[in-house]
C-alpha cells in the first residue's frame, strides 16, 4: 500500500475539513473558490492514482498468486478503506462547489471531478463484506444467470 498516496488522502480529508469551515464562516473570496478548484483537482489525481494502484497489483496477479489470502484481504481491506475516505472528502468537497455555484461562482474542473465522484460512488456503494460474500458465492459456483435475477426483482416491484 503506498504510504504516499495515505498521507495524501489524509492531508486532503483534513483541507476538505478546512475549507469546508472556512465557508461556514467567512464570506466567500475568489481565493476560496481557487482552493476549492485546486483540491477538486488533487482529489481526482488522487482517486487516479488509487486506481492505478489497483490496477498495478492486478497485472502482478496475472504473474503470482498472493502468498496468501491474508495479503490479499489486507490488501483489499486498505483500498476499501481508501476509497471509502475519499467517497467522504468528495461528498463534502461537492457540497462546498453546490454552495460556490449557488453564488455564481464558476468553478474550473468540475466535470472531472463529478466523472471521477461517480465512478467513486460506484464502487463504494456496496459494503465490503457483501462484495466478499459475492465472490465466495461464484466462487462456490452459486450463481443465477442475470434475466433469473432481472425477473425476480421485476416481480418484487410489481407486487
Amino acid at each position: 500500500m503506498s504510504i504516499v498516496l495515505k498521507n495524501q488522502i489524509e492531508a486532503s480529508e483534513k483541507s476538505a475539513e478546512q475549507l469546508e469551515a472556512e465557508l461556514r464562516q467567512s464570506h466567500l473570496r475568489a481565493m476560496f473558490c481557487h482552493d476549492i478548484q485546486d483540491l477538486m483537482k488533487s482529489l481526482v489525481g488522487q482517486f487516479d492514482n488509487l486506481n492505478q494502484d489497483v490496477e498495478r497489483w492486478q497485472q502482478d496477479m496475472k504473474t503470482r498468486s498472493p502468498d496468501s489470502l491474508g495479503e490479499l484481504d489486507c490488501l483489499g481491506e486498505g483500498w476499501d478503506s481508501f476509497y471509502r475516505r475519499l467517497a467522504l472528502i468528495f461528498e463534502k468537497v461537492a457540497a462546498s462547489l453546490q454552495k460556490l455555484e449557488k453564488l455564481e461562482f464558476k468553478v474550473d474542473g468540475k466535470r472531472e471531478f463529478l466523472l471521477a465522484w461517480r465512478e467513486l460512488r460506484g464502487i463504494v456503494c456496496f459494503p465490503r463484506d457483501r462484495v466478499i460474500a459475492a465472490a465466495e458465492q461464484v466462487q462456490r459456483g452459486d450463481v443465477r444467470p442475470l434475466g433469473e435475477v432481472s425477473r425476480e426483482l421485476w416481480d418484487r416491484s410489481v407486487g
